[in-house]
């Protein structure tokens, strides 16, 4: 089963996303409104699949927390981003393992990422 962590600062949208997720096989391990909490989520618990927004709470935004996961823990990020961030390129130098989802997003677009990166889905 894929170990999935959300990072979202608004707490009705992480539950919706947890709720669509695990509805369809995936493995919800923890949720986190803001940079700290995700990275010792990460440090307790294995986690193949983090679903961040790019605008979070904290002192690091998405994509900088992302560059931070990535120094320790081989796993695939999808930045779901109510705002068209992908003109964000210089911030995303050095990053691997990512995509984007535009809100709201459907299990199907997600799927479609797993997709073409060759993934596997948790079904």
């Amino acid at each position: 089963m894929m170990n999935v962590l959300i990072v979202e600062d608004e707490w009705i949208v992480s539950e919706e996303i947890k709720a669509s997720v695990s509805e369809n096989g995936f493995n919800v391990i923890g949720q986190a409104d803001e940079g700290s909490t995700a990275l010792e989520l990460i440090q307790e618990i294995k986690v193949d699949l983090v679903l961040m927004d790019i605008n979070i709470k904290g002192e690091v935004n998405g994509i900088q927390l992302a560059r931070l996961i990535q120094k320790n823990t081989p796993c695939f990020i999808i930045f779901i981003s109510s705002l068209d961030n992908r003109n964000q390129a210089s911030e995303l130098k050095g990053l691997n393992n990512y995509d984007f989802l535009p809100k709201p997003f459907t299990v199907e677009s997600l799927y479609r990422i797993f997709e073409k990166h060759g993934l596997n889905l948790p079904r």
